[in-house]
């Protein structure tokens, strides 16, 4: 069934990342679960709900980290039923939290999904996907995954029009196909590009080619810079990040050259 803007399935409301602006407009949800490989849509979406909400961020507004929360949500919960203080809505904001189906039958936890508070709203940011969140009630999920073209050259030609840039719809494509379809590099890189433009007053093909780096030159180079600071970690993260053997050969291939 659609409602306004957003699907309702069961009894989880379903929306793109897209559609979340013109749905804070019309209503806010008590809690807001977004999901997906895109970090940029990620954040974009709880700022988009933090703005719409908080008047006063300092008094009001409280992050937590998934993984502290393995002991149980008593503290979060007693948050959440805290009254805000000038301002029209409380915040809490989950990262990264995978809870199980036995984790969420804890009394607390089921009740508040049952029946949460209209002065406050939890934020709940995850990377990948918790089927268990999904099926709780009241839960609004916004899709986060990768953009398709149509939405990024959107994206930069509005970023493009603000500063009184132009910019055309192939040279849009060509950024989208460099950064693969990434929001947070398309973001960095448009950003890039428009201060580029300064003068000119228009992104051109020539400067994509010049300022943008491919998606693998750019993983590349932060190995490079991983490993020459000794990170280990994150240097294997950006290889585990990659998703098709062909990339991953040409990636190979590079760092020999750079690292021999």
């Amino acid at each position: 069934m659609l409602v306004g803007v957003y699907l309702v399935l069961k009894e989880v409301f379903f929306m793109r990342f897209e559609q979340l602006k013109q749905s804070l407009k019309e209503e806010v949800f008590p809690v807001y679960l977004l999901e997906g490989e895109d970090g940029f849509f990620r954040m974009r979406g709880a700022e988009l709900i933090k703005n719409k909400c908080l008047q006063e961020p300092s008094l009001n507004y409280t992050k937590v980290e998934g993984t502290t929360l393995k002991t149980g949500l008593d503290s979060v919960i007693a948050d959440l039923k805290v009254c805000p203080f000038m301002s029209e809505k409380r915040i809490v904001e989950v990262s990264e939290w995978y809870p199980t189906a036995a984790d969420l039958k804890q009394k607390s936890v089921k009740e508040y999904f049952e029946s949460p508070s209209d002065t406050s709203v939890l934020i709940i940011v995850n990377s990948s996907s918790s089927d268990a969140l999904k099926k709780q009630k009241n839960v609004t999920l916004v899709d986060c995954k990768k953009a398709d073209e149509a939405i990024i050259c959107r994206y930069i030609k509005g970023q493009a029009t603000k500063a009184g840039v132009n910019v055309t719809q192939p040279v849009c494509m060509k950024i989208a196909e460099y950064c693969l379809n990434d929001m947070t590099r398309i973001s960095k890189e448009t950003e890039k590009l428009i201060d580029y433009a300064y003068e000119s007053k228009e992104i051109t093909d020539e400067a994509v080619e010049l300022l943008v780096a491919k998606e693998v030159d750019y993983k590349t180079y932060e190995i490079v810079e991983f490993i020459a600071r000794r990170d280990f970690k994150n240097a294997y993260k950006v290889l585990e990040d990659i998703s098709t053997p062909s990339e991953k050969q040409i990636l190979f291939v590079s760092l020999y050259y750079q690292l021999r």
